[in-house]
């Protein structure tokens, strides 16, 4: 968020992603807000002039190679060229397991009713029965935006949605 974003929405938009605000409030603005003063969120300053431009990079690299990414990332997974309703349920169901363990789905009753309608429509699909198994993908959808921001992400809304519209 930069000076251009000045109006209360968009700020308060930016509260509610969690944004921490580093950047000073225009001086005219009659309701300033607080902004992290503190000088070691990011130990490296731009450069002063293009005579630093190599300290800059020398910064940046320091920091990169203190950086050490953690946890686990997923994302949608296009279907295969041959593909294979229920082997892609069954991907479906694994993600499910890791956005649990990632924090995306928070509340036990909501994991258990996710199992049972992926359960019920792989065992739908298995029985030829296409018709059964998207009607129950389709409540999955419905519960799985029920339970946005309640018990689930904005990760696991995402993805719920994009991988069962394939």
């Amino acid at each position: 968020m930069d000076k251009a974003y000045q109006d209360n929405q968009t700020r308060q938009l930016a509260l509610d992603l969690s944004f921490i605000p580093v950047v000073p409030p225009k001086s005219n603005r009659l309701e300033p807000w607080q902004y992290d003063l503190d000088p070691d969120t990011l130990p490296i300053s731009p450069p002063a002039g293009p005579d630093d431009v190599q300290r800059y990079l020398n910064d940046l690299e320091a920091i990169e190679k203190q950086v050490r990414p953690e946890g686990v990332t997923i994302g949608p997974t296009a279907p295969p060229a041959s593909f294979a309703p229920d082997q892609f349920l069954i991907t479906i169901e694994n993600y499910k397991e890791t956005a649990v363990k990632q924090g995306w789905i928070t509340n036990p009753g909501v994991v258990n009713s996710l199992d049972v309608k992926l359960n019920t429509a792989l065992s739908a699909l298995q029985k030829q029965d296409t018709t059964t198994a998207k009607n129950v993908l389709n409540a999955l959808l419905n519960e799985v935006n029920a339970q946005s921001s309640k018990h689930l992400t904005s990760e696991a809304v995402a993805f719920y949605n994009l991988m069962c519209n394939f």
